[in-house]
């Protein structure tokens, strides 16, 4: 009886120690990976890129004040008066002589030989033609149009009304464009454009360096986690 109760209390224990045996693997595994670093760092960089919006609007709002207060001053209105008059006494010039050009036989041959160039590219590449063909039309429609230009250009030319309307408008936007590079010039210059030029260069450096800390901290974890599962690997081969 009792050699028999024995050998039951072996068999339990040897039962126990099977199905114990894996549980108590399982509790000395290695903990998870704190992941703390990378989660704050992706934090950082939300806020980095956050200030970087902000910074870089300030700075876009800040030549915007500094563009609106420049076409506000008297130079600027001026210049932007005097080309918008010459503009138009250059059209109303142009106008006359134009309508002339188009009544002349020679720039009607002109504009008909375009016209039928136009035509037979429009049937040549309907049917899928290329090559020589395709360049020959095209040649003759570059010719048709040089020839309608200079039309035009020969007698606009020969009009002092139309040369001396066309100085003014060509002096008139030099004047426009002269003002508009000192300007662009005047930006760097201007302390609150400093300013603010420095803030975002801050902020993008910022950006730069919470991504670098993302990605260091993504590989300090790897590394961890690398070296998890080969803890794991091992305490599996004890059991």
């Amino acid at each position: 009886m009792f050699r028999y109760r024995g050998l039951c209390c072996l068999w339990i224990c040897a039962l126990i120690i099977v199905v114990a045996g894996p549980t108590m693997a399982q509790n000395q595994l290695p903990p998870p990976v704190d992941r703390t670093g990378s989660i704050e760092a992706r934090k950082k960089v939300l806020a980095a890129q956050a200030e970087q919006t902000r910074a870089q609007g300030a700075l876009t709002q800040t030549v915007v004040k500094l563009r609106t207060d420049f076409e506000a001053g008297s130079d600027w209105q001026t210049a932007q008066a005097a080309l918008k008059q010459s503009q138009a006494d250059y059209d109303a010039a142009r106008k006359p002589i134009i309508e002339a050009v188009k009544r002349r036989q020679d720039y009607q041959r002109a504009e008909v030989e375009k016209a039928k160039s136009d035509k037979e590219l429009a049937e040549l590449r309907a049917n899928n033609v290329i090559g020589d063909p395709i360049l020959k039309v095209v040649n003759k429609k570059a010719d048709a149009a040089a020839e309608m230009t200079k039309i035009e250009t020969d007698a606009l030319n020969a009009e002092p009304k139309v040369v001396e309307a066309r100085k003014k408008f060509q002096e008139a936007a030099a004047q426009v464009a002269t003002l508009k590079r000192q300007f662009d010039a005047s930006v760097p210059a201007d302390a609150g454009w400093q300013e603010a030029r420095k803030a975002a260069d801050t902020a993008q450096e910022q950006v730069v360096a919470a991504n670098k800390e993302v990605t260091t901290a993504l590989a300090r974890e790897a590394d961890a986690e690398k070296s998890r599962q080969e803890q794991i690997r091992q305490s599996r081969k004890r059991y």
